[in-house]
């Protein structure tokens, strides 16, 4: 049952991390509708993997899976999933930290602009540049990437569960 969560929790991480490397590297975040594509992309894998390793844990165990085993292994593959995208940004981060300089200068410049429209007063400057600069270090991307794999793994196994999990006989 393990090697189940560990095959398919690693299959979306490393397929998720792949494309955040495309992503950066061929300037995608660029474009807006790029931004939306990269997020789709990544719920998506994670979303078929969860249901690929849920029906595969129904099939290692007879057939036959209870509610709290599908929310369970879709909860693992989601978790590896954020580990692996984690542990590839932190690689990504430090072989070739030149990657993220451009993203960030973009997404402060952005920043600065949205606080000259709204001007407003209360917002401090530095601390949330300092904020926008922890984004893009391996501390600032851990949360954010666990909580959203999470997230959408666990709905993912909402979904599927309904369809495949073994209802008791009465």
């Amino acid at each position: 049952m393990n090697k189940v969560y560990g095959i398919f929790g690693v299959i979306s991480g490393l397929v998720s991390s792949a494309f955040l490397y495309l992503y950066y590297n061929k300037e995608l975040y660029t474009l807006r509708e790029n931004n939306l594509l990269f997020r789709s992309f990544s719920i998506i894998v994670l979303g078929l993997c969860v249901i690929f390793a849920i029906i595969a844990a129904k099939k290692v165990n007879g057939n036959t899976i209870s509610f709290m085993r599908c929310m369970f292994t879709g909860f693992m593959v989601s978790l590896i999933n954020g580990l692996v995208n984690f542990l590839s940004f932190t690689i990504l981060f430090f072989a070739s930290p030149q990657i993220l300089v451009k993203p960030e200068q973009i997404a402060k410049a952005q920043f600065k602009s949205n606080a000259e429209i709204a001007q407003d007063s209360t917002i401090n400057m530095t601390k949330a540049l300092e904020s926008i600069h922890k984004q893009f270090t391996p501390g600032g991307f851990l949360l954010p990437s666990l909580f959203t794999s999470i997230i959408f793994g666990i709905l993912a196994s909402i979904f599927i569960t309904a369809f495949v999990y073994t209802r008791p006989q009465k």
